[in-house]
């Protein structure tokens, strides 16, 4: 290596370094600028390929994240960490089989390779292939114990499955995602004792459609012998406030009152070790303010409301488990009748555009791409 090219390579590594720094503290633009520079000066950093992948795809250029992957393999084809990465964004645009093949080429290439592993099961779960899935995720906290998202996403794959019993367990590791904290409190937790006369606090912790699920244990706890205050997203403390065995409903925000013990609502299956077989059901254990039911009546559009008979889907705006509302086919197998649901939303997404300058070595690769915003969880992406 001549001396000039040596210090072009030394001044290449320097932009890279730079740009890595950016990215690691979340400087995505500035971080692809610098991975840009770094490819100009050196066209052969597969890299530098690979982490402008990883910032384009945190970015939503899911197109372009693609497009640097498959040139930094085309550079070095044994890189696991690329060809998972390949698979990441492969999947955040749907194309679902193509995204496995590049998970298991990954792990072809090494297979001790944790995070492929975990993101091949999320692709088999996308897939609807629940028991590859549920495997490979089951693999993966295996081999380490304390793989939080590992545990959170084999809870969601085990709950779909209608496996309660270990889904709920599974789901316990909610509280150790780093943006899912749990509430401090000065009580203990309940664990399902009799309360012996005691106050209990259920409180609300995801979204409006779960407190609404998971009120209709508060009848189970006031079996167990004592006082039960929900607390609750504020529009809901009206609906909430005939809930059989609830003394008290307090609206979130608001001064508490003192208790005993605590307990969120989305534990509660886990603590009576619900299964299928033993979901609480109740005909209806809320019901409106016949008010409220006579004002909407003459508000709603008849045209919006889509009835859902047996043996057909309907498309309903659903809020699961995870607290984040989804559009979900909604399978009717139920042979009673079920309530209409309301159209809230159109079925397309707002599309918004994400220019990005390319390198000239990219001049064939269409950077500028027009995505959707999803809300479904992210697979690992690795960095060098």
């Amino acid at each position: 290596m001549t001396q000039s090219a040596g210090k072009r390579a030394k001044r290449a590594q320097k932009i890279f370094d730079k740009a890595v720094a950016a990215h690691r503290a979340g400087r995505l633009d500035e971080a692809l600028g610098g991975y840009a520079e770094a490819v100009e000066r050196n066209p052969q950093s597969s890299q530098a390929y690979n982490n402008m992948g990883v910032a384009l795809r945190a970015q939503g250029a899911f197109h372009a994240a693609v497009a640097s992957y498959r040139r930094a393999i085309a550079i070095k084809s044994d890189d696991a960490g690329s060809h998972s990465n390949l698979g990441n964004a492969l999947r955040a645009l749907g194309r679902h089989s193509a995204a496995e093949a590049s998970h298991r080429q990954a792990l072809a290439l090494d297979e001790n390779y944790l995070e492929a592993r975990y993101n091949l099961g999320l692709v088999l779960k996308d897939q609807g292939l629940f028991e590859e899935g549920i495997a490979c995720l089951r693999e993966a906290v295996r081999r380490k114990a304390d793989y939080v998202d590992a545990h959170w996403d084999l809870a969601l794959a085990l709950l779909m499955m209608g496996d309660l019993k270990e889904g709920f367990d599974e789901y316990e590791w909610r509280w150790r995602l780093p943006e899912n904290s749990p509430r401090k409190f000065d009580k203990p937790a309940w664990n399902g004792d009799a309360l012996d006369g005691r106050t209990i606090l259920l409180h609300a912790e995801q979204g409006m459609g779960d407190s609404i699920q998971f009120a209709r244990y508060a009848p189970l706890v006031a079996e167990r012998g004592g006082e039960v205050m929900l607390e609750c997203q504020r529009p809901l403390a009206p609906l909430f406030e005939n809930l059989a065995g609830v003394g008290r409903v307090i609206a979130r925000e608001d001064a508490l009152p003192e208790f005993d013990l605590h307990a969120p609502l989305l534990s509660l299956p886990r603590i009576f070790e619900t299964v299928l077989e033993t979901i609480p059901v109740s005909d209806a254990y809320l019901a409106a303010e016949p008010a409220r039911v006579a004002k909407f009546d003459g508000l709603l559009d008849p045209k919006r409301l889509i009835s859902a008979s047996p043996g057909r889907a309907s498309r309903a705006t659903a809020t699961t488990a995870t607290g984040a509302p989804a559009w979900r086919r909604l399978s009717i197998f139920s042979a009673r009748p079920v309530p209409p649901f309301i159209v809230c939303k159109s079925d397309r997404a707002p599309r918004i555009s994400r220019p990005w300058a390319a390198p000239a070595s990219f001049a064939t690769t269409p950077l500028s791409c027009k995505i959707s915003p999803t809300r479904r969880r992210w697979s690992r992406a690795s960095i060098w």
